[in-house]
């Protein structure tokens, strides 16, 4: 299960890894894939540079003095490097990114009344994309890389966990509201701030450390060799932050294998042998 990483948390220390990730990634600009990767490259190559151009904007807002205002950029970066981990580690995972995405785009233009200016070819294409699989939800993808997708199991996943903090950081939420306001505990008086409080500063900063440290692995993982997978897992390890989700996908498989031989004796079995 993905959790917070042992020994106290150094801000300083993850920062100057996420400068030195984005100055790695920033310095090749021209990537070469192997020709048996290129379509996970094209695939995977987007959400990656998501992820680490809102870790570039997250730190310049924070730089500019609006800690709680990052979170925006924070929360993307996050969700696009674990949802590029997920389709990297999930067999066939890149496949079914492609087919959420061809179904979510035939959502957009029904939700948004576009069909009726297109032409018959379009609407069949579209029309098409409904046929494909949905992408599980971010929630879903986040308890499966904590193995918490079990319901027997209490969703405490850190990835989870951060999704969920983040997400009431940005939406309209209490935390909006409680966020501008300062209540003297002694006389009740309500003051009205200007600036927002930023509650969980430490957080933030390993959430960016871990969008930028795993999107990095991804790009380098995909990328022809001789690559810098090395480097990425050498400076995210100093700055004590998770790199790729590996181990917690193969944890979570091997849980789920598991729970389902014990629901299921016979599942495997020749129907001869049952």
């Amino acid at each position: 299960m993905t959790e917070v990483p042992q020994g106290k948390l150094d801000p300083v220390a993850i920062r100057r890894a996420c400068e030195e990730l984005l100055q790695l990634h920033q310095s090749q600009e021209v990537m070469t894939v192997a020709a048996s990767d290129s379509m996970m490259a094209q695939v995977l190559h987007g959400l990656c540079q998501q992820a680490l151009n809102h870790s570039r904007a997250a730190w310049a807002v924070i730089d500019a003095g609006f800690p709680v205002e990052a979170s925006a950029n924070i929360r993307t970066a996050l969700e696009h490097a674990v949802t590029a981990q997920w389709a990297f580690l999930t067999p066939n995972g890149v496949g079914h990114l492609v087919d959420g995405a061809k179904f979510k785009a035939s959502q957009y233009f029904d939700s948004a009344g576009l069909q009726v200016e297109l032409g018959p070819a379009a609407k069949n294409q579209i029309a098409e994309w409904k046929s494909h699989r949905q992408l599980p939800s971010f929630s879903a993808i986040c308890d499966e890389l904590d193995g918490t997708h079990n319901p027997d199991v209490p969703r405490s996943g850190l990835l989870r966990f951060e999704y969920v903090r983040l997400s009431q950081a940005i939406h309209v939420t209490s935390s909006t509201i409680s966020g501008y306001l300062h209540v003297d505990e002694l006389t009740g008086q309500a003051a009205l701030r200007q600036q927002a409080l930023e509650r969980f500063p430490e957080a933030n900063i390993l959430d960016l450390g871990m969008a930028t440290a795993m999107a990095c692995w991804i790009v380098e993982s995909i990328r022809a060799e001789p690559n810098r997978l090395a480097d990425v897992e050498r400076i995210a390890d100093a700055a004590n932050i998770p790199s790729t989700l590996a181990q917690d996908y193969q944890e979570a498989s091997e849980k789920k294998r598991s729970k389902s031989k014990v629901q299921s004796p016979t599942r495997g079995m020749k129907r001869g042998e049952r």
